[in-house]
């Protein structure tokens, strides 16, 4: 089952009528290549997508973002257009961190099941020892980027969050609700394949689009 929903928490909508290139980060764990179905997905809707360079998401948050950095550069030099940041999980943190460092290169972020970028570890849901073990790790990770998660977007920086009430491993209601993004709910219960759901690449479609 799949629903969508759109909770915007700003008074306007944040249309970002986007052209220029899309790079998608993948979570922890998962490869450049997880993500294909969406980049051929978008690819078949005139979006120009690209990897996010790191190969193998494997947690190593200094190294990933610095390859991460370079490769959207390299992406928007070529293009000469300002990018997308589209990250599942993690990835989402990843690409705010990004988005704060490189504000002329990024037009947007899109996340997807992303933990909130207020307080990681609270986002994910405490379900089983496997679930508080995330939490550490993501504590453990996370504790040189902190400062940087927590600083407010760039003006012209939009951000979108896409996040299930279904999703078994990142508790939605402790998102953050910022007026300054716009979030979407959607009904898929699997967390490691949001980015394959139809229903949530639709939808990233229409947030690019619009």
């Amino acid at each position: 089952m799949s629903l969508v929903e759109t909770s915007p928490h700003r008074s306007e909508p944040m249309e970002m009528g986007h052209r220029g290139p899309v790079v998608l980060i993948p979570g922890l764990a998962e490869p450049d290549f997880f993500l294909q179905p969406a980049a051929a997905f978008l690819g078949r809707h005139g979006k120009k997508v690209s990897s996010s360079g790191i190969g193998f998401n494997l947690g190593r948050l200094r190294h990933e973002i610095e390859t991460s950095e370079r490769h959207l550069r390299d992406t928007v030099d070529r293009n000469e257009e300002p990018a997308v940041l589209i990250g599942h999980s993690i990835g989402g943190l990843y690409a705010r961190v990004l988005a704060i460092r490189n504000p002329e290169y990024v037009r947007g972020v899109i996340t997807v099941g992303s933990p909130s970028h207020e307080n990681p570890s609270a986002s994910v849901r405490p379900f089983n020892v496997v679930g508080n073990k995330i939490r550490v790790l993501l504590d453990s990770m996370l504790r040189h980027f902190m400062e940087e998660l927590q600083e407010p977007m760039s003006e012209g920086v939009l951000e979108h969050h896409i996040h299930s009430p279904l999703d078994v491993v990142i508790n939605h209601a402790k998102h953050c609700t910022d007026s300054m993004s716009e979030h979407h709910r959607v009904l898929a219960p699997n967390h490691l394949t949001l980015m394959l759901n139809p229903s949530i690449l639709r939808k990233i479609d229409n947030i690019l689009t619009m």
